[in-house]
């Protein structure tokens, strides 16, 4: 009877558990839980009967079964994903349980060997486990398995730890490196070639789409297609198809010939950034297929042209790749580490792309030897995914005083990655999406204005709230200072020529209305001066056109016409810059905030006392000394220090910093006369208890004393001391006026 490839669901668990216990019952490394053979294969099994189940749950479990009955399975799963956001499972599989207390030793120190090797990447794939029945080895089913694995997950390495022979001559007749033996295990990995297309030169695609897809929908234009099967995809059907990943299904597909232009229209239907990024290497031809990596995807979003896109079909035609950067104030480290999500394929390479920067732009990329502590201060985290909610602005209506904005477009969904500063409460939110499905001058209005609304994932409720109102409530996030920009447009900057004004009212970040009902079009002639120069502040010709004003850099090249891993690694290096440049903006802002609180409440006496002005003072400016490394960093690259040079002065960082030079030196004025009023203060305490001590001797001095005469002469000296104290303290607080000084100056 013919075998077929099927999942293992929690009904096939115990079938499977005995399958692996007869499998590796006799496996040298079990060998040590019990002399036994009956007794150690049931600690095997319950052992097994809980991996199973983890693996159906959290990871993959896939299996060839005949007849009903399973002949062979594979259990695997993302190694990292496992490790961080399910701790008790990673635990039980890698550092052991009750059932296997006299290996858990060995497994902890084949635990340790695996950290060492994977470094906390996240893309690869752990095979936990491979068994094949008995009658049924050497028939190609274990090897069958692999290959469906390595084939389903293109983008992802893999890796094994295994401790028999026959094992580990599998993975290495399937290309698997031997990276080195360690407690009783040999470690076996993987890496994936993936093939990158870039379509600079040649704007024709190959796209694999579901094939009841209606690509006219889109305002895509096929140019050629054909229909083929793909193996390990499912087509999730509806008014809406998508492909996910499926090891044992294969899918009818039709592939489509289109321009880049019009990928980058699948792009935005799809938000590619909840999608994996595949080529499928045909005889003839190099197709792209996307695959959702989200196991609970809710579908696509389909835009209504007819409806608001339409009306703005200039601003529509603009595609970018958006990242909004905020710079921010976290309270509580422990709640961000809390609150991460899994990473998806991007938002992963993003934070290893901009690691990668700060590795090698910033110090010496070697362990312990290092001048510059500011690539180990560093922390980044992917926070997870909000739904954005544009808005019309609101204005004031006379007739209702409750009256809701009107909503533009669809939302759309953004990934939020942190990045934060361990020694300090300085950070950076990014506010990522690619190939964004709004009204991009809007979106831009929208940050400007600080009215970035966030939907509820319950698609039931209505209601929304401030972005700020949810990163407080959330994750203890505060924004400081204003939110900056970064687009990234794969288009060359002439084909923005006659739409300088869209380009103008992008770089004022205001909304444009095509429909005539717009203030007017913006000649400011510093958004002019920037348009005119063809190049702006681009030093490579990758980047082609780059222009930067006060809170958007914008870049525009055909070189981005490329797969999605090759765009965000170039745009990561922007991203690094603008993030540098942040933190400054962000210890400025927190230090600033304290300063004018102080200000404020500085002359309430029952709060503040002169010592706790002193300390408070002391406490702000000791913090912002502590993010002196944020301010001059040594790159390695003149031109990366160019670049943050040129993105400084676009976005004004000398202008916050002359307002907080500004509170600081009114700051430092106060805490001169604190001082000054707080040394004295101790001085005169001092010569008083000189006094008491003083008075203290001479009464011990004239009772031991026959001679009163000297008592005399003491009396007289405690009496010239005293009348000096009084003097210093008539000098202090009257002569000097020292009091109305110090307000005197505050006023100023």
């Amino acid at each position: 009877m013919a075998t077929k490839l099927v999942h293992i669901t929690d009904n096939d668990i115990e079938q499977v558990t005995d399958l692996a216990a007869d499998c590796f019952v006799d496996d040298p490394f079990f060998e040590p839980l019990s002399k036994n053979r009956d007794k150690r294969k049931e600690k095997l099994k319950a052992t097994y009967r809980e991996c199973i189940g983890i693996c159906v749950k959290y990871g993959s479990a896939i299996g060839h079964k005949e007849n009903e009955q399973f002949i062979s399975f594979i259990l695997y799963f993302n190694y990292h994903e496992i490790k961080i956001h399910h701790p008790n499972e990673y635990k039980f599989i890698f550092e052991g349980n009750k059932y296997t207390r006299k290996i858990n030793k060995s497994l902890q120190g084949e635990l340790k060997n695996i950290d060492n090797y994977l470094c906390d990447n996240w893309e690869y794939l752990y095979l936990l486990a491979i068994g094949v029945k008995e009658e049924y080895r050497r028939k190609g089913y274990a090897e069958n398995l692999v290959e469906v694995v390595k084939q389903t997950f293109p983008n992802y390495n893999l890796f094994t730890d295994t401790s028999n022979l026959s094992s580990r001559k599998l993975c290495e007749k399937l290309k698997f490196e031997n990276k080195g033996k360690a407690y009783g295990c040999t470690l076996l990995s993987f890496t994936q070639q993936q093939q990158i297309k870039s379509w600079t030169q040649d704007d024709t695609v190959w796209l694999a789409v579901p094939s009841e897809l209606k690509a006219k929908n889109l305002g895509i234009s096929v140019l050629a297609e054909e229909i083929i099967t793909q193996k390990h995809i499912q087509t999730i059907s509806g008014v809406d198809p998508y492909f996910r990943y499926n090891p044992c299904t294969n899918s009818e597909v039709r592939i489509i010939k289109i321009s880049y232009t019009d990928l980058m229209k699948y792009h935005r239907y799809i938000n590619d950034i909840q999608f994996d990024e595949i080529n499928i290497q045909r005889p003839d031809k190099l197709v792209l297929i996307y695959v959702t990596n989200n196991s609970s995807f809710p579908g696509l979003v389909s835009y209504h042209f007819e409806s608001e896109p339409y009306k703005h079909k200039m601003e529509w035609e603009i595609i970018p790749d958006v990242y909004t950067s905020i710079p921010i104030q976290y309270n509580d480290i422990k709640k961000i580490r809390k609150n991460t999500e899994n990473n998806s394929l991007i938002i992963n390479r993003i934070l290893k792309f901009i690691d990668l920067r700060t590795k090698f732009d910033a110090g010496i990329p070697v362990e312990n030897f290092n001048s510059n502590r500011f690539r180990e201060r560093i922390e980044r985290y992917y926070l997870g995914r909000i739904n954005v909610q544009l808005c019309l602005v609101n204005v004031t209506d006379f007739q209702s005083n409750n009256k809701e904005p009107d909503r533009i477009g669809n939302p759309v969904e953004m990934e939020m990655i942190v990045s934060i500063d361990k020694e300090t409460q300085c950070g950076i939110l990014h506010l990522v999406t690619l190939s964004g499905g709004f009204l991009i001058t809007h979106y831009l209005d929208s940050v400007s204005r600080n009215e970035i609304f966030v939907l509820p994932n319950e698609p039931e409720k209505n209601s929304k709230y401030n972005l700020y109102e949810y990163l407080k409530d959330k994750f203890e996030i505060e924004k400081k200072g204003s939110a900056r920009n970064f687009l990234t447009v794969p288009e060359e900057r002439k084909y923005f020529d006659g739409k300088e004004h869209l380009l103008a009212s992008i770089l004022f970040c205001e909304a444009v209305f095509e429909g005539g009902d717009y203030l007017s079009k913006v000649i400011d002639k510093n958004i002019m001066g920037i348009l005119s120069d063809s190049k702006g502040i681009a030093q490579y010709n990758y980047a082609g056109a780059a222009y930067i004003y006060n809170n958007i850099l914008i870049q525009f090249s055909k070189s981005f016409q490329t797969g999605i891993y090759e765009r965000i690694k170039m745009e990561s290096v922007t991203l690094f810059y603008i993030e540098l440049v942040l933190f400054e903006i962000s210890a400025i802002q927190i230090a600033n905030d304290k300063i004018i609180k102080l200000l404020a409440e500085i002359n309430d006496k029952h709060k503040n006392s002169p010592r706790k002005v002193l300390h408070f003072i002391d406490t702000i400016l000791s913090n912002h000394v502590q993010s002196i490394e944020f301010w001059d960093i040594p790159f390695n690259y003149p031109s990366t220090k160019e670049a943050v040079e040129n993105i400084r002065r676009g976005f004004s960082i000398e202008n916050e910093k002359i307002i907080f030079e500004r509170n600081e030196k009114e700051l430092l004025m106060i805490y001169d006369m604190r001082s000054d009023f707080v040394d004295k203060g101790i001085g005169m305490f001092i010569s008083f208890i000189m006094l008491i001590l003083a008075i203290i001797s001479a009464v011990s001095a004239f009772s031991s004393l026959k001679d009163k005469s000297l008592f005399i002469t003491i009396i007289l000296n405690i009496i010239v001391v005293g009348l000096y104290l009084s003097y210093l303290l008539r000098n202090i607080l009257y002569k000097n006026n020292f009091v109305k000084k110090f307000f005197k100056k505050r006023g100023q």
